[in-house]
């Protein structure tokens, strides 16, 4: 094997591995969505410690969970590829 073999060789290995970590890569992230928001009171004061939660719309399932942070922001990673969707707020005080 001559030395351009060769290094063609490595230069080829080295690609083929870049593309299957880019591969597996985006796999994982392909179907994934967040779901950022902030819950507010009357006074558009921020709740803190509100429990989110993310169903499905056809059938109630719990998909996804949070709390709001001090700043009443939370954020929801849904990994699924269902459309209807309902996202659900209980809190301190909270009226449903």
């Amino acid at each position: 094997m001559t030395s351009t073999t060769r290094n063609l060789n490595i230069l080829l290995s080295g690609v083929l591995q870049i593309t299957l970590l880019v591969f597996f890569c985006s796999a994982f992230s392909f179907g994934q969505t967040t779901i950022r928001g902030t819950v507010l009171n009357e006074q558009s004061k921020p709740i803190a410690d509100a429990s989110i939660t993310l169903m499905l719309a056809r059938d109630s399932t719990v998909v996804a969970f949070n709390f709001s942070n001090a700043n009443g922001e939370f954020s929801i990673l849904y990994h699924g590829n269902e459309t209807d969707l309902l996202l659900g707020v209980r809190g301190f005080n909270i009226k449903q």
